[in-house]
């Protein structure tokens, strides 16, 4: 029997470091050793001490020697021998059995979002998923919830050096060194700044990573054991949302006429045509919302595109604003908020993919909101510290504030509420 195991990381970019070193101490005496580059295969081997104290005492010493040369043990949960979760419970078949709905076609939409999900995190970066389970991990195991946070932080504040190419700064050095400390990744046999991350695509690919793995977090239900439990393990609650095929052609109609009415024919995703409308109501959202709205008013319907990998996260929590100081990261010119616009094809775009040259999608999902934007601020150029005081959200209008299109900008999530989701295809070679 397993009674102790720990894993530690060491990454630094002057000596070309990106590895790790494990102990697993079991009741006989035996200690396993593991050690290699992170997302490689590794070496191993095997020590009897003679009892599982003196076990315990070896491996706490070499862990101390590791320490002292700067290795950094990782708070992680091993997803490959001894997670306790509940039976078949992946992300996917816990969204179809709590996601309400009035029709099978529901279900099947649900299962198509968390493939997709799956395959845009397994085809671009280094995580691995257990299909038993439905849980993403790092090379080393699920990291905590502290360090996906941490994580978060050093994202942001690493945008800044991305986006001004600023490689080579010793700051952006230390700031990828902690961020790889916390979300161990697969990096190659030599550790690149200028070729690791260049770009707000792989900004957004990061984020992606700590969505998925915050997800799997909430799939856990207890700490490391030994032995799975054979009871039934309650799967906790992660989909309080109802989301329901319209079959009114009344209502239809309305969502083709504003798609169509609010679209642009220069914009790259104007062949695509409504395929299906889904009613959404996320309760928690709809009830921050009433609540807001009914204080500040000026609600527009407006909308709100997204990449489909990202739609089952949007729906298990809602829109978020990510902690950022860093106003132009990911395209946020009017300041860290939630972005949404009057005009159909601008917000589809995001959707379709506009900016990936490699995965523009015919069949993506944007979705409609209700948006309190109160006092609106109307700017007359891109640029400086949002939200304005005084005002509750901003209106960069199309031709006069520096952008090509409308963008509507609120900073607090209970301003927003979604009320449907909308299918996209081209309709011709659908």
């Amino acid at each position: 029997m397993v009674l102790e195991t720990a894993t530690l990381t060491l990454t630094n970019i002057s000596g070309n470091n990106n590895k790790f070193w494990k102990y697993i101490v079991h009741d006989d005496g035996n200690v396993v050793f593991e050690w290699g580059r992170i997302g490689y295969a590794g070496d191993s081997t095997t020590k009897n001490f003679g009892s599982h104290d003196k076990g315990l005492q070896a491996a706490h010493t070499k862990m101390r020697s590791k320490e002292a040369k700067g290795y950094v043990k990782q708070d992680v949960i091993e997803t490959g021998k001894s997670v306790s979760v509940a039976p078949s419970a992946t992300l996917e078949s816990v969204a179809v059995a709590q996601i309400g709905s009035n029709s099978s076609v529901v279900g099947d939409l649900i299962k198509q979002l968390a493939k997709m999900n799956v395959h845009e995190i397994l085809s671009s970066t280094t995580m691995t998923y257990n299909v038993d389970t439905g849980l993403f991990s790092t090379p080393i195991g699920i990291v905590s919830s502290n360090s996906i946070v941490s994580a978060r932080k050093l994202l942001i504040s690493m945008s800044d050096f991305i986006l001004e190419k600023k490689f080579d700064d010793s700051k952006y050095h230390q700031m990828l060194q902690q961020y790889l400390t916390y979300i161990p990744q697969n990096v190659g046999m030599r550790i690149r700044p200028d070729q690791l991350y260049t770009s707000d695509a792989d900004i957004l690919q990061q984020n992606s990573i700590l969505d998925s793995l915050e997800a799997s977090l909430l799939m856990v239900n207890s700490q490391v054991d030994t032995v799975v439990e054979t009871e039934k393990i309650e799967t906790p609650k992660i989909f309080n949302v109802s989301l329901n095929l319209v079959t009114d052609k009344k209502v239809i109609d309305r969502i083709e006429k504003k798609f169509k009415n609010t679209s642009h024919s220069n914009h790259a995703c104007s062949h695509l045509k409504v395929k299906r409308v889904f009613t959404v109501e996320i309760d928690d959202m709809k009830k921050k919302f009433d609540a807001t709205s009914s204080k500040i008013g000026n609600i527009k319907e407006l909308w709100h595109g997204t990449r489909i990998s990202n739609v089952l996260s949007i729906l298990k929590q809602g829109l978020v604003i990510p902690p950022s100081n860093a106003s132009h990261v990911c395209g946020r010119l009017f300041g860290n908020g939630v972005y949404f616009s009057s005009e159909s094809t601008k917000s589809a775009n995001y959707s379709y993919g506009y900016w990936d040259k490699n995965k523009k999608d015919n069949n993506c999902f944007i979705f409609l909101a209700d948006v309190a934007m109160g006092l609106e601020y109307i700017p007359n150029k891109t640029g400086g510290s949002y939200p304005k005081a005084g005002y509750d959200s901003t209106f960069a209008v199309g031709g006069k504030s520096g952008v090509m299109n409308n963008e509507m900008i609120v900073y607090n999530t209970t301003q927003a509420n979604l009320t449907y989701l909308i299918e996209l295809s081209d309709i011709k070679n659908d």
